[in-house]
């Protein structure tokens, strides 16, 4: 199973929030009554949280799982990329290339950031021990 980690977090990562995403969407539309932007405010209410705490301390996390792992940079890569593409599905983007990049560029500074200050940080340690 700790093989299969790297592999299957950044899948359960993605599915949970289209789940999550869906479930609030028809939760939303049972509840309101269609009038005013409350649903809209708290949808992105929603969004926003997830966006701004959930995918970076997932981030932060998988980055501790593979931080030993010979291929490391594509791991993190693979993580980007799974939740690049199933992040994106539910929403209609078309015309919004602003928004896309903007996203893109925020799970791209999750995936690579954390992990590279794990390395350099191991790095310091190594150092500290060799004294």
């Amino acid at each position: 199973m700790k093989k299969a980690k790297k592999y299957i977090y950044p899948l359960l990562f993605s599915i949970g929030f289209l789940v999550s995403w869906t479930a609030l969407v028809e939760i939303i539309n049972a509840t309101s009554s269609g009038e005013g932007y409350g649903g809209l405010g708290f949808g992105m209410l929603i969004l926003f949280v997830w966006l701004i705490i959930a995918l970076p301390i997932y981030c932060i996390r998988y980055s501790k799982i593979i931080v030993d792992e010979k291929l490391k940079f594509l791991f993190s890569t693979y993580n980007s990329l799974l939740i690049i593409v199933l992040h994106i599905l539910p929403f209609n983007l078309q015309g919004e290339p602003t928004v896309v990049i903007l996203f893109i560029l925020w799970v791209l500074l999750w995936n690579i950031v954390p992990l590279i200050c794990r390395l350099i940080s191991r790095k310091h340690e190594e150092k500290d021990i060799e004294k």
